[in-house]
């Protein structure tokens, strides 16, 4: 029994799908043959739009075309200079187009006359030149006929033609029977110059006589000959006849505008016809329900198609249907179309240009009623959910997207300390393949523009915000700094203007720095001139108060010790002034160096020999560790002796009493280090960038002697010889490094 069930159901199934299939090729058919007939009806009417469409040509004026009336005058002009030409053979003269034809223009006179470089030859020949193309263009006029006659009635030339006898006539005015000409031409005009040059405008036929005669006049007049510097001179005494066939016997310009106008005729007499056919189809689409219009065979494959390229295919069919009059129905009025098919050799050709023109139709008008099902099917999903399942933009936005803040994060971190010039390149670029595509799409094109506008506006409009705002973060920091605010940090983004915001922060450090250094400049001012005071006053006043006691003073043995006391306060005196003198030259540059070779190892040891009394009063114990051949540098001895007498006197005043001195010198492959370290009696509570500085003591209560210029010196005397000098401080481990550079 399941067995069975199953049966039936699967029979039950196969019947409802051929009942679908079924119903499908019936609503096929039926649609089919209603867009069938919309077709033949139209096919129909190919008489009818070719009887209308004279009604539609547009009457155009041949003079209103310049290349038409230039072809006139030069043709005027080539054909009076070949007459003057004969002329003048007939009479064994040599025509000069320099004297007979043409005259300089008055602008150019002076120029010919003071130009020795003038090349009449030369003018000559091209004029030549300029005439014969002129008088070989008289000889291919296509279908403008022109007769020329001179003022004893000769003929100077005649095109060739049945009907030249009535543009004879035209010329001398006789008289011609009513309908003679204009049943021959449809265009003629008689121009006549006299003997002074002036041309008028005999009579005309086909366009309006006032205003041709002023374009032919003012053309005429403006004419002038290949060369710049040369005017034409004015046709005499001669007679010009200009007339158009009403038949077009050559292809040339004048055909090619007539039957682009008879084309456009009829396409504007078929438009109506078309029309009425697509409204046809149209409402056939909209009055068959959409459950029975969608069962036509191919709509749901129809529907697959994403909007975007549906879109583009119907440009396409609106293409090829405004271009249907001269695609298809004037090669079938005209006979074009039978004459293709009559290279595949079928039969009966009149038959199958009927069959090729209904089923273009049919595919036009198919396509339309596709089209209104399709407007159809939208209404009934609903937009969004149209826009969702057919959008192909949609279905990749998330690409777009992430492509889009890609490539917004790139313009964002642009450099503008960099060339930008790439950067405006790839904008420019991108920015033209999207409104090349958009301008691709023909009419609708336009659409996208305006689209693809307002997208640039919004996004445009959204970043200028934020660069406003970049600007005036920028704008504030600046403020901030004039008045005088140096301590604020600011790392917050700035976009566009980061590199502006870090170099804000490097000048606010800069500021800050420079304050300080003139805080400090100003402290140590004052500090200098305490010190400098204190240091002089102390042996000064000492001095003063020993002469003093000196005066009243009898007993020699107490005399004698007063005088030895003067003469060492005077000596501190004396090396104070000294050192304030050497220190001040240094610092000024104003010093002159005695370079030689000179051991420092041996000159340390020197040092510390000369120093050993001091030494050991101190009860330091010196540890050298000097390399065991000799380091010879190119220095001022005396001043490197200076040197490192200063260190060594600045370790016995303040090294902890009984402890050991280190004094190492390092040989490089670049620099000498000579390096001096010991342990402070006192904590170190100096500035070590200070201490180096003028008057500036590691003993702040000043309880031993020293002017505070001992590193000052050291340091002045090291750079001078081209080397570095700086303090290390570990604790109450107090380093000193010298540091000279082999040359």
């Amino acid at each position: 029994m399941a067995i069975k069930s199953k049966s039936n159901k699967e029979n039950l199934q196969v019947n409802k799908e051929n009942r679908t299939n079924k119903t499908k090729w019936v609503f096929t058919i039926i649609t089919l043959i209603l867009i069938g007939i919309i077709s033949i009806c139209l096919l129909l009417s190919y008489p009818i739009i070719k009887k209308n469409a004279p009604s539609y040509i547009t009457s155009y004026s041949l003079l209103d075309n310049y290349n038409f009336r230039e072809k006139i005058i030069n043709t005027n002009y080539g054909i009076y200079y070949d007459y003057l030409e004969k002329k003048a053979e007939e009479n064994d003269k040599e025509l000069n187009p320099i004297e007979d034809l043409f005259t300089l223009k008055r602008e150019n006179i002076s120029n010919s006359e003071e130009s020795p470089e003038y090349n009449l030859n030369e003018d000559k020949r091209e004029l030549n030149s300029h005439i014969k193309e002129l008088i070989n263009k008289v000889h291919s006029l296509g279908n403008l006929r022109v007769y020329a006659m001179d003022e004893e009635g000769n003929t100077v030339y005649e095109s060739k033609g049945d009907q030249n006898w009535l543009l004879e006539t035209l010329a001398k005015g006789s008289y011609i029977e009513n309908g003679d000409l204009e049943n021959y031409y449809r265009f003629y005009m008689v121009l006549k110059y006299n003997n002074r040059g002036k041309v008028s405008l005999e009579k005309i036929y086909g366009e309006d006589s006032p205003r041709v005669s002023n374009l032919l006049l003012d053309m005429d007049s403006q004419y002038f000959a290949y060369h710049n510097e040369y005017e034409a001179k004015p046709i005499e005494n001669m007679t010009y006849v200009y007339a158009v066939p009403k038949t077009l016997e050559y292809q040339d310009n004048l055909y090619y505008s007539e039957m682009n106008n008879k084309i456009m005729a009829l396409g504007s007499a078929s438009a109506p016809f078309i029309m009425i056919g697509i409204i046809f189809t149209c409402l056939l689409a909209l009055l068959i329900p959409f459950k029975y219009t969608r069962e036509v065979l191919g709509f749901n494959k129809f529907l697959k198609i994403p909007f975007e390229i549906n879109f583009i295919i119907a440009s396409i069919m609106l293409a090829f249907t405004i271009e249907s009059g001269r695609l298809i129905i004037i090669p079938t009025l005209q006979g074009g179309l039978s004459e293709a098919l009559k290279m595949t050799s079928l039969p009966h050709l009149d038959i199958v240009t009927n069959i090729i023109n209904v089923l273009y139709w049919m595919v036009i008008y198919g396509f339309v009623f596709f089209e209104v099902i399709y407007v159809k099917y939208i209404f009934n999903i609903g937009f969004k959910n149209y826009i969702r399942k057919h959008l192909l933009v949609y279905k990749v936005k998330d690409v777009i997207f992430f492509i889009l803040r890609k490539f917004i994060n790139y313009i964002k971190g642009i450099d503008l300390n960099k060339n930008s010039d790439k950067v405006l390149l790839i904008i420019l670029g991108i920015n033209f393949v999207i409104v090349s595509i958009l301008c691709s799409v023909w009419f609708f094109g336009i659409f996208g523009v305006v689209i693809y506008s307002g997208i640039l506006f919004y996004f445009g409009r959204k970043y200028i915000d934020k660069w406003k705002k970049d600007y005036n973060k920028i704008l504030e920091k600046t403020k901030e700094i004039s008045n005088g605010n140096l301590d604020s940090k600011d790392d917050e983004d700035c976009g566009f203007f980061n590199p502006m915001r870090d170099e804000l922060n490097n000048i606010q450090k800069g500021f800050k720095a420079a304050v300080e250094e003139e805080v400090k400049s100003q402290r140590m001012k004052t500090e200098l001139i305490s010190n400098v005071s204190h240091d002089l006053k102390t042996p000064l006043t000492s001095i003063i108060a020993y002469v003093d006691l000196l005066k009243g003073e009898e007993d020699e043995e107490k005399r004698k010790a007063y005088l030895e006391t003067l003469e060492r306060k005077s000596q501190r005196l004396k090396h104070l002034i000294e050192d304030l003198f050497e220190v001040s030259k240094a610092t000024t540059g104003n010093i002159n160096l005695n370079i030689m070779d000179v051991d420092i190892s041996y000159l340390m040891k020197q040092v510390v020999l000369e120093l050993d009394d001091k030494i050991n009063e101190a009860g330091l114990d010196m540890r050298l560790s000097l390399p065991e051949e000799k380091v010879i540098l190119p220095l001022d001895g005396q001043r490197t002796y200076r040197v490192f007498e200063n260190l060594i006197i600045n370790v016995v005043k303040y090294a902890l009493p009984n402890s050991r001195v280190y004094i190492d010198i390092k040989d490089g492959r670049e620099n000498v280090d000579v390096i001096i370290k010991n342990i402070s009696a006192d904590e170190i509570t100096f500035n070590i960038n200070e201490i180096s500085d003028r008057f500036v003591r590691g003993d702040k209560s000043r309880n031993t002697e020293g002017s505070g210029l001992g590193l000052a010196i050291v340091k002045s005397f090291v750079e001078l010889q081209g080397g570095k000098f700086h303090i290390e401080v570990d604790g109450d481990l107090f380093k000193a490094i010298i540091s000279f550079k082999k040359k």
